[in-house]
């Protein structure tokens, strides 16, 4: 894959038509970015882009999880928190050389840390 200045290409191979999402979370309330939004945050020293994916509809998460690691620096790290376990994710990440880890949480909803191996 290609990188650039501090972008980096993905091989997304996904063949999923698009459909619109109507953004609703499991109580039917209208969620614009998830219910906490994309951010960055300091965690021990390093800088952790968060992406809450949780309750978008197909293909959404996907989109946004793709687009926030082209945009990751060398050494940051993705917090990607999504309402259920994205296996395609793992294929990309896997094929252009992310290294993760998946923590499920009480309330059923993952939490998927990403790094750049």
């Amino acid at each position: 894959m290609a990188r650039t200045s501090s972008s980096r290409v993905l091989d997304a191979s996904v063949n999923a038509p698009h459909r619109s999402s109507n953004r609703r979370g499991p109580d039917n309330s209208p969620r614009a970015f998830g219910p906490a939004g994309d951010r960055q945050v300091p965690v021990n020293g390093s800088e952790v882009v968060v992406v809450d994916a949780r309750w978008l509809q197909h293909p959404e998460p996907m989109e946004k999880v793709l687009a926030a690691l082209s945009a990751l620096t060398p050494g940051q790290r993705l917090l990607f928190k999504i309402h259920r376990e994205p296996y395609p994710l793992y294929r990309m990440l896997e094929k252009n050389n992310y290294g993760w880890k998946v923590a499920k949480q009480d309330d059923g909803t993952f939490e998927i840390t990403i790094w750049e191996q």
